[in-house]
């Protein structure tokens, strides 16, 4: 009895964890929030994506966008690059990051932000 609770504790952990993964403006908030946050990557990367210190790439260029595929984010993030230290959060924040990251390219509607 007390593997098929656990068992059934895991299943809906995983339904629930993709739900949320799914769901496009929670990921979008929680990339937001680790990139601002704990993640420090505003720190270089600019709280707009343009970047602060040298050599980090600017997320608003969108042929660097184009040039980077999501894998390559995701590597990046989860090893490091170069000064760039990797992420030492959960592996749930790296999609998140990603995410946000590819948000700076994305058009901006006219007076808006």
């Amino acid at each position: 009895m007390k593997q098929t609770v656990i068992g059934l504790f895991f299943a809906f952990s995983l339904i629930a964890g993709t739900a949320r993964a799914s769901d496009p403006a929670a990921l979008m908030a929680k990339g937001k929030k680790v990139y601002s946050g704990s993640g420090g990557c505003v720190a270089c990367h600019g709280k707009d994506g343009t970047p602060v210190v040298p050599g980090a790439p600017n997320f608003k260029d969108a042929k660097w966008q184009k040039r980077k595929t999501d894998e390559q984010l995701s590597k990046s993030i989860r090893e490091g690059k170069g000064t760039m230290p990797k992420h030492t959060g959960p592996e749930s924040d790296i999609p998140a990051l990603v995410a946000y990251v590819r948000s700076f390219a994305a058009p901006r509607p006219e007076g808006g932000q």
